[in-house]
């Protein structure tokens, strides 16, 4: 039936001609069909590769042990952050506490000395002459992300008005990121001389790992304080704000919701209307700490 209306829809603009400029539109409004344009998604993530000791490697007990993971970071963001170890006992790893930690950066910048990858490096410990079998080594990278895009709203002086009509999903661009932009929507509020825009932003986890706290990243120990999943939303390049702070949102089942409420003036000083024709490009910037844990078992000899 969907396909039949379309059809219609088609037939009608080519006979009747002069309708190619709302046939978008009319499109837009058939039930069932998606709204919104395609958004393009670039941009790269954070992650870590265990370099020593490889998951079923053999470790021979006379030599040093000194574990290994070169951390990466192939997005568009800085980041900094700690990577832990644990998991060993220290009567068989001497030298080995149950937990070591240590921090890391990597810029984006490519004069930087740690650009795109670090990597770091444990010990030396000593393996005990009565070791033997199997043992297991967990990492955790905690750091600091962001995750970025780009919308175009709708900004009017009457609901109805000609200058511009957005529907379904405003957002046109992404990032890669652990946690991902999902929808902005729009409800458009106008009034005598300001108008009352609320966007509506959804957001979800896209990626294996751990949403914690804001600040988590900086924290040094393998078992974290209680925290809530949560997430800073920032606007930018907003006519009449610049940067405007919309708040936190806190994840639950891997997905989260958040409000962006502010007022716009529709008139400059001369009564001249700012709007006509415009739909302000419009920056969103979503900050957080992600963890992600991997393990390694190897056998000592």
């Amino acid at each position: 039936m969907k396909k039949e209306m379309l059809v219609i829809l088609i037939a009608c603009c080519i006979f009747f001609g002069g309708c190619v400029e709302n046939f978008q539109h009319l499109v837009e409004k058939l039930p069932g069909l998606p709204k919104g344009g395609k958004i393009s998604v670039s941009g790269g993530d954070v992650d870590f590769y265990i370099l020593f000791p490889k998951n079923r490697e053999k470790i021979n007990k006379e030599y040093e042990f000194r574990p290994a993971v070169r951390i990466e970071n192939t997005g568009d963001i800085d980041t900094e952050g700690t990577l832990c170890i644990f998991g060993l006992d220290g009567e068989t790893f001497y030298g080995f506490r149950d937990c070591e930690c240590v921090p890391f950066e990597i810029s984006t910048n490519p004069n930087s000395p740690n650009y795109r990858e670090e990597t770091i490096e444990f010990g030396p410990f000593s393996i005990s002459p009565d070791a033997s079998g199997a043992y297991t080594l967990t990492f955790s990278a905690r750091y600091s992300y962001k995750t970025t895009g780009e919308f175009k709203p709708c900004i009017k002086k009457e609901l109805n008005g000609p200058e511009c009509r957005q529907e379904g999903n405003l957002l046109k661009t992404s990032s890669k990121a652990p946690i991902e932009i999902v929808q902005i929507t729009e409800t458009l509020m106008p009034e005598k001389n300001f108008a009352d825009v609320v966007f509506h932003i959804k957001l979800k986890k896209s990626k294996d790992g751990n949403i914690l706290g804001l600040e988590s990243f900086r924290e040094y120990g393998c078992i974290l304080q209680e925290y809530e999943e949560e997430v800073e939303v920032i606007l930018k390049d907003v006519p009449d704000y610049g940067e405007f702070y919309c708040g936190r949102a806190v994840f639950k089942d891997g997905e989260a919701e958040v409000d962006c409420n502010m007022k716009f003036n529709l008139f400059d000083e001369s009564g001249a209307y700012l709007y006509k024709n415009y739909q302000p490009k419009i920056k969103i910037e979503v900050s957080y700490s992600f963890e992600k844990i991997k393990s390694s078992t190897f056998t000592v000899y």
